[in-house]
């Protein structure tokens, strides 16, 4: 049996950041940015540093499932989601509209 942990990420103007480990592939199981720091490179600051903690620790990738989260007021359209992942390095995969991968 695979062994799993979940580790909480701490970034300033980052609410939540959370993945879990143990397979071949860190899984990002949450990541919210605080809405007055969105647009701001906070959240692409949080995927960098994920990326090289996943490099480091000899990941294959980072993989994740769009999904709009927290507060309905605050929450981001799942496309608007699905773009800022894309530029930074996740390609959906097929098949899918919602589960995204990036190697590292």
């Amino acid at each position: 049996m695979e062994h799993i942990e979940e580790y909480h990420f701490t970034f300033a103007g980052v609410r939540k950041c959370m993945i879990t480990t143990g397979g071949p592939y860190l899984e990002l199981t949450s990541l919210i940015v605080e809405p007055e720091f969105r647009g701001k490179g906070v959240g692409k600051a949080a995927v960098d540093e994920l990326k090289r903690y996943a490099r480091n620790h000899r990941y294959r990738g980072i993989r994740l499932v769009v999904m709009p989260i927290g507060p309905v007021e605050e929450r981001i359209p799942h496309e608007a989601l699905v773009r800022f992942y894309k530029k930074h390095g996740f390609q959906l995969l097929r098949g899918t509209d919602d589960q995204m991968i990036a190697y590292v």
